[in-house]
């Protein structure tokens, strides 16, 4: 867990973990944002990319992003999108203080979100289908590790390099959402696929 702030899911919770400054927004960071020089991802056809390489996206570690960098084009790029948090029912929360407490269990509703000021961005590998994380009674809305929205029709708005909005169905195919995410991936995405 990166960077997140827990927030209450009943009326007992300890108000020292009460939430300073949490965003409903999160700036790309790629397929897995900033890892390490020299690991590659595989793709479902087989071929695999260099990660640091060519699927960074616009925000990363200490990115500081020119125009001239986005080689993929600023209106195919995702720059930010919705990102509200965990949000549902038994919510699965698990989170350790920096002074030794920690706080674990099953919530209901909104049980944690991301302060704007910590790690307020967010990888996209995981695509932004829900049904991995719903499973085992849990039925989550949104989640802390994923993209998404509070939107009826499964849809979540994104923001992308050109100042546009797109708003991006759930059911996009995974590998159309992640050429989106990079900013020089150099693959070509045909406009009707999102």
């Amino acid at each position: 867990f990166s960077g997140g702030f827990v927030v209450p899911g009943t009326s007992s919770w300890p108000p020292d973990l009460s939430p300073k400054g949490l965003t409903h927004y999160r700036g790309i960071s790629g397929i897995w944002g900033s890892v390490s020089p020299g690991l590659d991802y595989f793709f479902s056809d087989g071929s695999q990319v260099d990660i640091e390489e060519s699927l960074m996206g616009v925000f990363h570690r200490r990115s500081k992003t020119e125009l001239r960098r986005v080689t993929d084009g600023t209106s195919q790029t995702l720059m930010f999108g919705e990102a509200p948090g965990a949000n549902g029912l038994n919510v699965n929360v698990t989170f350790s203080e920096s002074s030794g407490g920690s706080v674990e269990g099953d919530f209901n509703g909104f049980a944690q979100g991301v302060a704007w000021a910590g790690w307020a961005t967010l990888y996209t590998e995981k695509g932004l289908d829900l049904s991995f994380e719903n499973r085992l009674g849990r039925n989550h809305d949104t989640h802390r590790n994923y993209y998404g929205s509070m939107h009826s029709g499964g849809i979540v708005q994104f923001c992308m390099v050109d100042g546009s909005v797109q708003v991006l169905n759930r059911d996009i195919e995974k590998e159309v959402f992640l050429f989106l995410s990079t900013m020089q991936g150099e693959e070509v995405i045909p406009g009707e696929l999102f």
